[in-house]
């Protein structure tokens, strides 16, 4: 009897890309190995959102962002990213405060290393005054609230 295992690749259609609303519903920390730009393993930030566009089956897309280093520096990825949302940051800032929080996000698609196309967050704006704003469905479920592997 061969020990061979089938992974099935799921397939799914990536959020269309353009600006679109969104509210946060999860901040997580992961810790990214040791690659061609850091010599020891990184912990590092992941802001997911929901977005107001829907997928064929009536729940809305999740997109997220790039992984940022834990750098609030003015030049680091993650101060850019929440200085164009208008967060001031300051020398400390409790990630998990941007839970709940709404946003306009540039929606943009790149292709993963085995071709499949994903949809990341590229750019985070202050959402509009007079916009209604856009409540979590309840669909996801937070990395910290889901059964250990």
């Amino acid at each position: 009897m061969s020990n061979l295992l089938l992974i099935k690749k799921e397939t799914f259609d990536p959020a269309p890309v353009g600006m679109t609303a969104a509210v946060v519903v999860d901040v997580y920390t992961k810790i990214f190995p040791a690659g061609k730009f850091s010599a020891t393993p990184e912990d590092k930030a992941i802001i997911v959102f929901e977005i107001e566009k829907l997928m064929q089956d009536g729940r809305p897309f999740i997109v997220q962002s790039r992984p940022f280093k834990l750098s609030l520096h003015e030049k680091s990825n993650l101060g850019k990213f929440l200085s164009s949302w208008g967060i001031a940051t300051g020398s400390r800032f409790d990630l998990e405060s941007l839970v709940g929080r709404f946003a306009l996000v540039l929606v943009k698609h790149r292709e993963g290393g085995d071709g499949r196309v994903f949809a990341d967050a590229d750019l985070a704006l202050p959402f509009p005054e007079g916009k209604a704003p856009l409540k979590p469905s309840g669909h996801y479920t937070r990395v910290k609230d889901r059964p250990a592997k």
